[in-house]
């Protein structure tokens, strides 16, 4: 991604349909952990976007999310603010401490946490992919406690995204 070698193929895909993709490749292993998924918005809000990095972007949040939750909702709240689509995941964990939520999407950031698995890669690629989609990725601790992961990015069409990358 840094090379801006990395193409994306914009395409429209239902976010509800984009999110159900991904929280499906994660039941077995949430359930093992006693967690659930609530998805809220909107589903006929539709996003322009590479579908794939999208779903990484996505998949990345939500592994780190159950690798730091037990017992409870991931809760995926997507809508539109001021022409952005915005995307909240709040997870069920303790969040974060130090203000390590800060250095959540840099690479190679294990969040002050030890002998938790991971090289500290996959918020960081979320990241990227929130970049190469014209807006960006944040972390902070969710108002009743846990993490809150924030994607926001533009409402784009096939213009819109043409003009941005001339």
């Amino acid at each position: 991604f840094d090379c801006g070698r990395q193409s994306l193929h914009f395409e429209y895909i239902q976010a509800r349909d984009l999110l159900e993709a991904v929280i499906n490749d994660f039941f077995a292993l949430a359930a093992e952990k006693h967690i659930q998924f609530s998805i809220e918005g909107d589903p006929q809000i539709q996003w322009y976007c590479d579908t794939a990095w999208m779903q990484e972007a996505v998949a990345n949040v939500i592994k780190n999310c159950i690798e730091h939750s037990n017992n409870g909702t991931i809760v995926l709240r997507y809508g539109i603010t001021n022409r952005l689509n915005r995307l909240e995941i709040l997870d069920c964990g303790e969040g974060f401490q130090n203000g390590y939520e800060k250095e959540a999407f840099q690479r190679y950031s294990t969040l002050g946490r030890s002998g938790k698995e991971g090289a500290g890669l996959g918020l960081a690629i979320a990241g990227q992919i929130l970049k190469r989609h014209f807006g960006r990725a944040q972390a902070q601790n969710a108002p009743g406690g846990g993490a809150q992961f924030t994607f926001t990015f533009p409402m784009l069409d096939a213009d819109k995204i043409y003009q941005l990358r001339n």
